[in-house]
């Protein structure tokens, strides 16, 4: 045998042997990776489906529940097999569960016991070979501005791991089986795949819930826990910049006697419309949300009291013009609203400060006959 036939051959043992140690290395490698990918789509789905599984226990619809369990196990089956999912209230009984049989069961098992008491979410991956699975779980509760609230249960879940260990064996004999060229392109398509059937999944999931969390339902309009977040920062901004900001607090006139007039439904409508109105208007940089209610602010970056008076004039003057539909046929009803203006002050050392300026300020207006907008004054 010819010297250059023993180094091809002894080249392709090395290249066989490097890309079955290649293999190897991997596996132990892509082990934590998957398992890490789907301990995060499992915490993403389980945080999305806890969502409305507290609020269906919470309001006793517990029939919603089956239709939440089975989105998320479809969701999950990609990457993993989901063995069962149930709903447990405080006492640990399950309420909602993959298998009606076990409807009305207590449970009492370690992990069940953890989960109930837990304060967030508990992963544990556990067994060994064939009955290797991964155990999660979610709390559900409610909670009102950033405070603790109300735990009405637990969602859990058991997830069968063969599917990830069914993947790890297949890049093993891939890798053993050819040439650290081929190994590298499958590493790479892997990558694709992954990142088209995991990775962009969780991060659309995670965009959704991230404007769910922030956006107002009925409105379309951002919720108070987003305004109060970039309030501090623009406050901080425009303190530290000695920057302009007006902050404004809208509330509809009389929306009580509306309702109570032509029903919730024709009252929701206005304030769709309201929210319509302040869209069309405002600047992109503004940050218009729902605050609670028939009460609706106005964030002005940049923008002294005087240019935040003149905008929610026009508000409230389109408002004032608007037909709105009552609850009777051929019926229809003026709406107005109040509007009530604060600019920041030197004073001012935090950005309550200037939502009670500009409370006081529509507080003013409804004591003046309601249906205008009043700028408020800091005192000396």
């Amino acid at each position: 045998m010819s010297t250059r036939m023993k180094v091809v051959i002894l080249g392709a043992i090395g290249v066989l042997a490097a890309t079955a140690l290649t293999g190897v290395l991997m596996v132990w490698r892509l082990q934590d990776s998957f398992e890490a990918e789907v301990e995060n789509r499992a915490r993403v789905l389980l945080a999305a489906v806890s969502v409305p599984c507290g609020s269906a226990l919470a309001s006793n619809r517990v029939e919603e529940l089956d239709f939440l369990i089975s989105e998320f196990r479809a969701r999950m089956a990609d990457s993993a097999d989901v063995a069962e999912v149930a709903v447990l209230d405080n006492r640990l009984r399950v309420v909602g569960h993959t298998d009606p049989a076990m409807y009305g069961r207590l449970l009492d098992d370690a992990f069940s016991v953890e989960s109930g008491t837990a304060a967030g979410a508990v992963i544990r991956v556990q067994g060994e070979g064939e009955s290797r699975e991964m155990l999660a779980s979610m709390p559900l509760a409610t909670s009102v501005g950033g405070l603790p609230g109300i735990r009405w249960g637990t969602l859990t879940a058991r997830l069968r791991l063969s599917k990830v260990d069914e993947e790890l064996r297949r890049v093993l004999l891939d890798n053993v089986a050819l040439m650290v060229v081929l190994a590298t392109l499958s590493g790479l398509l892997l990558f694709v795949l992954s990142e088209r059937l995991v990775l962009k999944p969780i991060a659309k999931l995670n965009e959704k819930l991230e404007g769910l969390v922030r956006t107002d339902a009925l409105t379309g309009l951002w919720n108070r826990r987003h305004l109060t977040e970039n309030l501090g920062l623009h406050f901080a901004l425009a303190r530290r910049g000695n920057r302009k900001l007006a902050f404004a607090m809208l509330d509809v006139d009389h929306f009580k006697t509306y309702n109570d007039t032509y029903g919730h439904p024709a009252g929701d409508e206005v304030l769709k419309s309201l929210a319509e109105i302040l869209r069309e208007r405002v600047r992109q940089t503004d940050i218009a949300c729902r605050y609670g209610g028939e009460e609706f602010a106005i964030l002005f970056p940049d923008t002294g009291s005087a240019s935040a008076y003149k905008v929610c004039e026009e508000l409230r003057q389109k408002m004032q013009g608007a037909v709105f539909p009552g609850a009777k046929e051929g019926d229809e009803v003026q709406v107005t609203a109040s509007v009530g203006v604060a600019e920041l002050s030197g004073e001012m050392s935090d950005p309550s400060e200037l939502v009670r300026l500009a409370d006081k300020a529509l507080y003013a207006a409804k004591q003046a006959g309601r249906n205008r907008t009043h700028v408020g004054v800091t005192e000396p």
